[in-house]
């Protein structure tokens, strides 16, 4: 997937996630040539590019991707500009306000637990 397709890490990370469940179902069936799902041993940091990887991804004359992490911080442009917007949202949307104040993006903030403004 690395080398010949050049995908980035969280595409890897998508099928391999598919393919695992499939064998986490078959674990779970009981079928004795497959006791345990060896997707699930896999290395943290499997799906990154190495520098072997990159070596061979530049070779064939392509840039390696690189994966992009979810709790990165909103900076510059797209932060004044998500600020901006959230400046006219009323605060009863404490958990956008408080992403935007963290730097927190979109996805992070429904892990936020609800804020009662009343309690102060």
């Amino acid at each position: 997937m690395k080398r010949r397709d050049v995908m980035a890490p969280s595409t890897i990370r998508h099928y391999v996630g598919a393919l695992a469940r499939c064998f986490d179902w078959t674990v779970k069936s009981g079928n004795p040539s497959l006791p345990i799902n060896p997707l699930r041993l896999l290395l943290k940091r499997y799906a990154s590019y190495p520098d072997e990887d990159s070596t061979a991804v530049r070779t064939q004359g392509e840039d390696p991707k690189v994966g992009i992490e979810g709790d990165e911080l909103l900076h510059g442009d797209l932060g004044k500009a998500v600020r901006a917007i959230l400046d006219q949202i009323k605060p009863e949307t404490a958990s956008a306000r408080l992403s935007s104040s963290t730097g927190a993006i979109a996805n992070s903030a429904f892990t936020f637990p609800p804020v009662d403004h009343n309690t102060h």
